[in-house]
Order: C-alpha cells, then sequence, then structure tokens
C-alpha cells in the first residue's frame, strides 16, 4: 500500500516536472516579449511572442500582447483582429481593455464611427476611464469631419460629373455645327448650278417673248407688209384720183 502510494506521488512529480519547462517556456517568451516592447523593439517582441505562441502558451494572453505589437507597426488590422479574438474571452475588464484597444485599431484604420462604438462598448463596464472617454471624443469630431469632408467629396464629384457632361454636350453641339457647315459647303456649289440655270432658263423665256408678237399685235415683217399693202393702196388712190381729175379737165367746154 506504501508502496502504491509512493508509485502515485513520484508519478505526480514526474508529470509536474515534465510540464513545469514547457509551461516555464513559453512564459519565458512571452517574458522576453514584453522586455523588448517596453524598449520599443517590436519587431524582436513579436517574434518572441509567436514563440510563445507556438510553445502552446495562452492564446487569449499572447493574442493581446500580439495586438499592441501589430498596433505600434501600424498593422492596424492585423491588430483589431487579435483584440476582437481577445473580446470574446477573459472577464468584464479584460474584455473592456480588448474593446478599447479594439477602438485604437479602427482608429488607425479611420474607422471612426467603429471605433466610437467600441469606445462606448468599453466605458460600460468601465465608465470611468479618462482615456476611453478622451479616445470617444475624438472619435467622435474626426467622424463628423469626415463625414463634412465626403460630402463635400460628393458635392466635388457631382459638379465635375455636371461640368463634365456641360463639356461633353458643347462639344457634341461644336461638332454637329461643323458637320452642318460642311454639308452646306458642299451643297452650295450645287445650289449655284441650279440658280445659274434656272436664272439661264429665264433668260431665254424672256428673250423667246420678246421675239415672239402678244396676241393681237404684229410682227415686224406683217407690218412692213401691212405699210407696203397701205403705200401702194395710197398710190393707187392718187393714180385714180389724178386719172379722174384729168377726165373732168378733158369734157369742160367754153360755153
Amino acid at each position: 500500500m506504501k508502496t502504491t502510494l509512493l508509485y502515485r506521488i513520484l508519478l505526480i512529480a514526474a508529470l509536474v516536472t515534465a510540464a513545469s519547462p514547457s509551461h516555464a517556456s513559453w512564459r519565458t517568451q512571452v517574458r522576453a516579449g514584453d522586455k523588448a516592447f517596453s524598449q520599443e523593439k517590436y519587431d524582436e517582441a513579436l517574434v518572441k511572442y509567436l514563440e510563445a505562441l507556438g510553445a502552446e502558451g495562452d492564446s487569449a494572453l499572447i493574442g493581446f500582447d500580439l495586438g499592441n505589437v501589430y498596433q505600434k507597426q501600424d498593422k492596424f488590422p492585423e491588430a483589431a483582429q487579435q483584440f476582437q479574438s481577445r473580446i470574446a474571452s477573459g472577464d468584464s475588464l479584460e474584455r473592456a481593455d480588448a474593446l478599447y484597444n479594439l477602438g485604437n485599431a479602427l482608429m488607425g484604420l479611420e474607422k471612426y464611427p467603429e471605433a466610437a462604438q467600441a469606445y462606448k462598448t468599453s466605458l460600460q463596464a468601465q465608465p470611468r476611464r479618462p482615456d476611453a472617454l478622451h479616445n470617444l471624443e475624438l472619435a467622435l469630431r474626426l467622424m463628423e469631419r469626415q463625414q463634412q469632408q465626403q460630402q463635400q467629396q460628393n458635392q466635388q464629384n457631382q459638379e465635375q460629373q455636371d461640368q463634365d457632361q456641360k463639356d461633353q454636350d458643347q462639344q457634341q453641339q461644336n461638332q454637329d455645327q461643323q458637320q452642318q457647315d460642311q454639308q452646306q459647303q458642299e451643297q452650295q456649289p450645287d445650289q449655284q448650278a441650279q440658280q445659274d440655270q434656272q436664272q439661264q432658263q429665264e433668260e431665254q423665256q424672256a428673250q423667246q417673248q420678246q421675239q415672239q408678237p402678244m396676241a393681237g399685235q404684229m410682227s415686224r415683217e406683217e407690218a412692213e407688209r401691212l405699210l407696203n399693202a397701205l403705200q401702194m393702196d395710197e398710190k393707187q388712190v392718187q393714180e385714180n384720183l389724178h386719172r379722174q381729175q384729168a377726165v373732168e379737165v378733158g369734157v369742160e367746154k367754153d360755153w
């Protein structure tokens, strides 16, 4: 019985001894990472934390440290991911710290509405935390300014689109006018030719009208023939008149 009890004690001691180096190993890496972090040797700290995580260390605790390192390296998406996973574990105070650091990471990403929400949730567990209150106020101011800048940008984009459309319409109008002018220039010789032809036809018609007598009028040839006939008739009348006078003179008697 004593032998069995002694065996169990030795077995437990052996298990504790076997587990202790691994446990001490990852904590040693964490302490080394903390030291490097305090000296602003963030690359070295990252290596130590990752080694501690690989040694099956406390992923929640190491994840928090990794988030801090990523944030110092301006790797805000990675930092936010680490803090987000930390929120699901730990007590209310640890969750509040994770939310606060998540808000800081979101501030680095310029996601001010999300950052403000993280600070508000953190303050629910720690209502009087001054740094969270300060960062919340800053996040709200930056969010308002970001919204104003976005509105101005949208207005500028709309004005630019309107101006581009106006320029495009003016360009199209100029092209249409140029095309119309070109068509008129191309049609102008044909129109001139038609006008010349029409004028020539009108002149020919006028000339023909001058050559042809109007209704009730005699042509020149007819007038000459009529004049000749009248002259001949007058001559004949005069001859007849002379003969008449001669006859009358010849038969007159002296009584």
